[in-house]
């Protein structure tokens, strides 16, 4: 029997196309991921896990309206990642990169709501907040202001949220999926897996300076993100009980850390006794 596990489900996005050259950059985004980051992921992995992901294959999917955001397959090992989630979370970082951190979610929350406030009871995700936990260190943003272009911040959050993305849906592949009619709390089972084990593979990959810190400050941010989820619906099949926020803190937030990282930890400290 062929089980599908949806990491993010059936999400309501506008009914108006995307431009084309957004659609060609989406498409470019995933190819590129597929190409030059996903093998750099293989190679850091154990042996045994390299094996069973090395056929792992990621699919765009040209469709902006109504669609499931993201998920994989059992049995083919397809990843699908659609155009819709995509542009959701390509205005919602242009919104916080191009407005000061301080008034960043507010400012955001139009766009926040827009994409991901109208989804169904059963799996309420909203964008991964990458951005909103890098740019807490103001020298850092305004750095980012001063000597990139906009559009390369954005193509590293882009990125970020698909390694991440990428990462929880190998986890599946790893640690096993729930049945499709199964118990909630089966499904919110496999989900804590998937994401340890994301979790663990991200902090050994923490000292590779291709990647470097960058996947450690992105999984940071999920507490924020599950938090979010927690206020919008408790029945999410993607849960945050305090002690998988917990899991994930200790895990990165350890030794010897950069400014921003500490800032991020610090931050993320004041949050975890909100879980149950």
């Amino acid at each position: 029997m062929k089980y599908i596990l949806a990491f993010l489900v059936l999400i309501l996005m506008p009914t108006t196309l995307l431009a084309q050259d957004k659609m060609d950059y989406f498409r470019g985004l995933v190819q590129t991921f597929e190409d030059r980051v996903f093998p750099r992921l293989l190679d850091q992995m154990s042996n045994s896990d390299r094996k069973i992901l090395r056929s792992v294959d990621f699919q765009f999917i040209e469709n902006p309206v109504v669609v499931t955001a993201v998920y994989t397959e059992s049995d083919t090992k397809k990843v699908y990642i659609y155009a819709g989630f995509l542009d959701g979370l390509y205005n919602y970082v242009d919104c916080l990169i191009i407005t000061k951190i301080s008034d960043g979610r507010k400012a955001c929350d139009k766009y926040f709501d827009y994409y991901f406030g109208n989804v169904v009871s059963k799996s309420p995700t909203p964008p991964l907040s990458f951005a909103e936990i890098i740019f807490t260190d103001d020298t850092k943003l305004e750095a980012w202001q001063n000597n990139t272009t906009m559009n390369d911040a954005k193509n590293l959050y882009m990125m970020s949220a698909l390694i991440l993305i990428g990462m929880h849906e190998m986890g599946h592949h790893i640690t096993g999926f729930a049945q499709k009619n199964a118990l909630l709390s089966d499904r919110r089972g496999a989900e804590i897996k998937a994401d340890k084990w994301a979790v663990d593979n991200l902090v050994r990959m923490n000292e590779n300076p291709i990647l470097g810190i960058t996947m450690s400050l992105g999984y940071l941010s999920q507490i924020e993100r599950f938090r979010r989820i927690k206020q919008v619906n408790s029945f999410s099949s993607h849960p945050m009980p305090k002690s998988r926020a917990q899991y994930a803190f200790d895990k990165v937030c350890v030794g010897k850390l950069s400014s921003p990282m500490q800032k991020s930890c610090d931050l993320i400290s004041g949050l975890i006794d909100e879980f149950e």
